[in-house]
């Protein structure tokens, strides 16, 4: 017998949301289960929102209207928050999607996720840390910087999530101020001659008067010194990062197969989408480094492509004998 699917509320700011990113996000539910109920709240009225207006019925989008009340305030988000809680008590939802870069629904999904359900977040990079962190998961329209969004990716950037984007740079550089060079006296050919008409001559005439100034010296400016590289973890102190195990075991579960084994690159596309994950943090460039340094893994190697699964227990005492 079939598991029946996951029923979700797909609830859209669609003043604070991009209507192109429909599709993506529509494609990322289905992996959780089934959008039965759509609804896209916004001014209708104004022109700003004519591109979500062209999708609404493509994509069986019920749209709620809401007047702006307050100029320049968005009342979008009180409009869905008052909704989101009716449909917590007046219909059986396994979860509930919230589009939107809106700080302001961190309360409503702390107490979504209080009475059971999960709460799947969709939203731009910009989107504050309190609302990515309170969502079950939370997924950018365009994570590490680039443009694909949610779309699939292909073979080049699939392989490209084992390892993360520079960032040898800070995120403010950092300066070196430069010691003030001695003094030295200028050379006479810089000597600039400055005419002073307060001199008057013996005929009462007023007669120039040269004054010799010298040029400032100009101290030049060190470039920027770049980060540090975080030290790399041993083994050992990846084994007791609670929140690194955790993360690893859930994107293992969402990519393994019928035999228990991951695709290395499933396992890299799904951390990527994972808010504040980079292999760098852990001294690593990549993520099948990570894997074999905890020795909780098995990784193989199959026509060129690495897998990944979980130690049996067996297998597991073995090696700590």
């Amino acid at each position: 017998m079939a598991t029946p699917k996951a029923t979700i509320a797909l609830l859209i700011d669609a003043d604070n949301a991009p209507a192109s990113k429909i599709t993506m996000i529509l494609s990322q539910i289905a992996h959780y289960g089934e959008a039965n109920i759509r609804r896209a709240y916004g001014n209708w009225k104004s022109p700003n929102l004519q591109a979500w207006e062209n999708c609404l019925h493509e994509y069986a989008i019920r749209p709620i209207q809401q007047f702006d009340y307050t100029k320049g305030k968005n009342a979008s988000d009180l409009a869905m928050t008052i909704d989101a809680m009716d449909l917590l008590y007046t219909q059986r939802l396994d979860a509930i999607a919230l589009v939107s870069s809106d700080s302001d629904f961190t309360p409503l999904v702390m107490r979504l996720r209080a009475h059971g359900l999960k709460v799947y977040g969709f939203g731009e990079e910009k989107t504050p840390t309190p609302f990515v962190k309170a969502c079950t998961s939370f997924h950018f329209f365009e994570p590490n910087g680039r443009t694909k969004g949610l779309e699939q990716k292909t073979a080049a950037e699939t392989k490209q999530a084992e390892s993360p984007p520079n960032t040898s740079y800070p995120l403010f550089p950092v300066f070196d101020i430069p010691e003030k060079p001695p003094h030295s006296a200028p050379s006479p050919a810089l000597i600039e001659p400055i005419p002073n008409h307060n001199t008057t001559a013996a005929n009462g005439s007023k007669k120039g008067k040269t004054t010799a100034v010298a040029p400032q010296p100009t101290t030049p400016k060190k470039a920027a010194q770049p980060a540090p590289a975080p030290t790399k973890k041993s083994g050992e102190q990846l084994k007791h990062n609670t929140m690194l195990l955790n993360r690893l075991y859930k994107a293992l579960d969402e990519a393994k197969k019928d035999d228990g084994w991951a695709d290395l690159a499933s396992v890299g596309s799904y951390l990527s989408q994972q808010a504040g994950f980079t292999l760098r943090s852990y001294g690593y460039s990549k993520l099948r480094s990570l894997f074999e340094a905890i020795d909780l893994f098995e990784v193989q190697m199959r026509a060129k492509a690495a897998y990944v699964r979980r130690k049996s227990s067996a297998g597991a005492k073995k090696t700590k004998a």
